[in-house]
């Protein structure tokens, strides 16, 4: 593919790595709303349900540090630099091989909080087929990465660029669509969350006691109606 294609709108600053800036940011923003409100609505025995949301906060915030800054390539260059390593096939793919344990150290974070994500209909399901998303797009990082694919498949260098850039592409997409999934879940959870708000004890306690002051005040009013109209009479 030619210089300024598609592969060429994710590099650092470019729009596709804007986008996906954009919503991991967005991730985080609905995380920690969540976490505000999970922490408004704590009662005893419930543990601490808002340090998911706080951790996935702050963890979708540091992801789109990286994303807009390549972190996690620069942790890539950085160890090669520290340890001497020689690049090879292998030492090359450093990279995402981080950004697959970014995956799985948030796998553990939510299995270890599973009964909190499981208190909201439905979010296990964009949480797994964003996870599954993931991986296909580092299977693709990977093997965009580098000249061996077209060794691979028996193809002649012309080729075997124009299917390497392919794969890289693939690659984009699936991020953008693992970012997609998941802040169509998040967001989901944080309209499940404001819908059942009305129905939360601490609410309920606050309507009834503005109710209760209401009625209370419309029967003394109507009590001290009663006595002046008899003395009136």
């Amino acid at each position: 593919m030619a210089e300024g294609d598609l592969t060429d709108q994710f590099g650092e600053g470019k729009s596709g790595t804007l986008l996906s800036g954009l919503m991991l940011a967005l991730i985080g923003l609905a995380s920690f709303r969540i976490y505000q409100i999970r922490k408004s609505e704590q009662r005893a025995g419930d543990g601490r349900p808002e340090t998911l949301w706080l951790l996935l906060a702050l963890a979708f915030a540091f992801l789109c540090l990286d994303e807009s800054f390549q972190i996690h390539e620069g942790i890539d260059q950085a160890l090669h630099s520290i340890t001497g390593l020689t690049e090879t096939a292998l030492t090359d793919r450093i990279d995402d091989f981080i950004i697959l344990a970014y995956g799985l150290i948030g796998v553990a974070i939510l299995f270890f909080h599973r009964r909190e994500v499981t208190r909201i209909p439905g979010l296990s399901r964009f949480l797994i087929a964003g996870f599954a998303l993931t991986v296909l797009q580092t299977g693709f990082d990977a093997l965009s990465n580098g000249d061996e694919l077209g060794g691979w498949l028996g193809l002649g260098p012309a080729r075997a660029a124009i299917v390497q850039d392919l794969a890289s592409l693939t690659e984009e997409i699936l991020k953008l669509l693992a970012e997609a999934v998941l802040l169509a879940g998040f967001a989901q959870a944080l309209r499940h969350l404001r819908d059942v708000d009305g129905s939360d004890p601490t609410f309920e306690a606050r309507w009834h006691s503005h109710r209760s002051i209401f009625l209370h005040r419309r029967a003394h009013g109507s009590g001290r109606d009663r006595e002046s109209a008899g003395k009136k009479g």
